[in-house]
């Protein structure tokens, strides 16, 4: 079979959906790779869809591969990269700045050309892929400079929280990513579409404040509540704690994600308290998945004893 040459072969780039990180580092790997002549599709995945995910690799052929703000949980399923790379398939690219749990660095390094694993700090995904790809594009390093805003919760940046917000909203990724490449970080039709957004969240945020429970545990004050999908898991935390003056907050979602926020100058390390349920992050924001939806009231009243349970087995004995 004749090689295909490098400049000819398709490029699929998959990235975190969930969060600007994730969009944004789509975003400047295209445009690197678009500015190289390639052809992009671009992928977007999760921490609840992996199986999901790693299936749609394993239908791709003569392709290179560029992962960003991911990786898969445990190092036994990059075993199918041997699959992947069968067919003819390469993994040119990968980052991701969170902590993972053993093995899967390594599992990482066998199989991607270029492997960028710096983590938890000082820098988010599309920082990375930025200094890496396009250290003097000035549209890369905002997009960068938005994410970094985003993801380590500086606020500095208005259009970084709205961006956010379109992401949560549920607008077409594909095309967000499309304006970001091209610098278009915001425009009329991204401003009608977080105006919808911001009348609904509003609504989303008076449910949240409506089943939101705060419990002591010891010298740590912790309110959990139920959120709509729409809320990003950021803006949800952030608002039960401002809400209930508490030092962390656990939000719960109908799909059975988690999230866990820190109040600032908190001291409680939420990657442990991830780890509870077999998730991981950072010690000031993590996340983790119930196990299993949360449909109706029944099975959110079983979730917070769940959680009660365990968070105060970790505050009493650690981990």
């Amino acid at each position: 079979m004749a090689l295909i040459p490098d400049d000819e072969r398709t490029a699929a780039v998959f990235t975190h959906s969930r969060d600007l990180d994730g969009i944004a580092s789509a975003a400047i790997l295209a445009r690197y790779l678009e500015g190289q002549g390639r052809d992009v599709t671009v992928d977007f995945i999760d921490y609840t869809t992996q199986d999901e995910d790693l299936e749609r690799m394993r239908t791709l052929s003569e392709t290179d591969i560029y992962i960003a703000d991911f990786a898969f949980d445990e190092a036994e399923q990059y075993e199918v990269f041997d699959e992947i790379i069968v067919k003819g398939n390469r993994v040119a690219y990968w980052n991701d700045h969170h902590p993972h749990k053993d093995g899967v660095d390594e599992a990482i390094r066998r199989y991607a050309e270029i492997a960028d694993l710096q983590g938890p700090l000082p820098y988010c995904s599309a920082e990375i892929a930025q200094q890496r790809y396009l250290p003097n594009d000035a549209v890369a390093r905002k997009l960068a400079e938005l994410a970094h805003d985003n993801d380590f919760w500086e606020r500095n940046d208005e259009n970084a929280n709205k961006l956010a917000d379109i992401i949560a909203s549920g607008y077409d990724k594909d095309k967000l990513v499309g304006h970001l490449k091209r610098g278009e970080t915001w425009n009329p039709e991204l401003e009608q579409a977080w105006k919808a957004y911001d009348t609904e969240r509003n609504e989303a945020y008076d449910r949240l404040d409506e089943r939101a429970e705060v419990t002591q545990y010891g010298l740590t004050s912790c309110v959990i509540s139920l959120a709509d999908d729409m809320l990003a898991t950021s803006d949800a935390g952030d608002h039960l704690i401002n809400k209930c003056d508490t030092e962390m907050s656990v939000t719960l979602y109908r799909d059975g994600r988690m999230a866990f926020r820190r109040a600032e100058g908190g001291e409680v390390n939420l990657t442990e308290v991830a780890q509870l349920f077999g998730g991981g992050g950072h010690p000031y924001a993590s996340g983790a998945h119930y196990g299993e939806d949360i449909p109706d009231d029944a099975a959110y009243a079983n979730a917070c004893d769940i959680v009660d349970t365990k968070l105060s087995e970790y505050f009493a004995y650690g981990l």
